[in-house]
């Protein structure tokens, strides 16, 4: 079984929408290149602005998201 993945395009890069969790007003989402498994980002947005990604704010919320990541893990 095959699912099809959202994409993300971020400086004319494209990027496979992996997870996206929901946590207090924002929305995480945990991106991956398909050409280069290196290439993970991850980035957020807010519930009211759905269209605009926005940078993680500093390593405490970086630090956040991946807890995010690993307690959703399902």
């Amino acid at each position: 079984m095959t699912k099809e993945l959202e994409t993300v395009e971020i400086k004319d890069k494209e990027y496979l929408l992996l997870r996206k969790i929901e946590h207090d007003n924002f929305f995480y989402l945990y991106l991956a290149s398909e050409e280069n498994s290196n290439d993970f980002i991850i980035k957020k947005i807010k519930k009211e602005e759905t269209n605009k990604l926005l940078p993680l704010d500093n390593e405490i919320e970086f630090q956040l998201a991946c807890t995010l990541m690993l307690q959703n893990n399902n």
